[in-house]
């Protein structure tokens, strides 16, 4: 019995490592400006309904990896302006049959809505926009009633994988239509 207590008391395991999302596999864009600015305008209020910040993996990450990753500065002016207008994910508690029958059978508890979007700005030295993109995805995923901690931070993780992986898509082929006199 008291081996058991001390089990029950002990501190639960770690969660595994989750990989880091990035798009160094993917060519970059070698883009005539000096500089690539990223600037992150979308700020987390870290409260309920948000759960971005609870994400092993908050979007925001992959969209600083992708900007890294994908945009390279090779110009002697001007500047890339890569602004994170949107990072979210929220979670909505979904109605669960409580009834005897309801004992039988496992429901979904929680929807996880996520939004991402970026806007790419390439600005001359005076300050003109001389063109500008912009790129947004959206994912939704349930998770059942009986999830355990781990199972819905992989959901979670998933989420912005899934997130970046389209914003990706958006965002290459958004730049290949309109910043193609940019590109080197």
């Amino acid at each position: 019995a008291a081996a058991a207590l001390l089990l029950a008391c002990a501190p639960p395991p770690p969660a595994a490592n989750f990989p880091e999302i990035a798009f160094r596999d993917s060519p970059p864009f070698r883009v005539d400006v000096a500089e690539v600015a990223l600037i992150e305008s979308y700020l987390p209020p870290l409260r309920a309904p948000h759960v971005e910040h609870e994400s092993p993996m908050p979007p925001v990450v992959p969209m600083r990896n992708w900007v890294r990753d994908r945009l390279v500065a090779e110009g002697s002016g001007g500047s890339l302006k890569a602004t994170v207008v949107d990072a979210r994910i929220t979670e909505t508690l979904l109605a669960v049959n409580e009834d005897l029958a309801a004992n039988l059978t496992t429901e979904q508890a929680v929807r996880f809505d996520g939004r991402v979007e970026m806007r790419l700005e390439i600005i001359d030295r005076a300050g003109a926009v001389l063109a500008s993109v912009n790129g947004e995805a959206t994912r939704s995923r349930t998770v059942p009633e009986d999830a355990t901690l781990r199972e819905r931070e992989e959901v979670l993780f998933q989420m912005a994988e899934d997130l970046a992986n389209d914003l990706n898509t958006v965002l290459e082929a958004n730049i290949r239509e309109h910043f193609a006199p940019h590109l080197r």
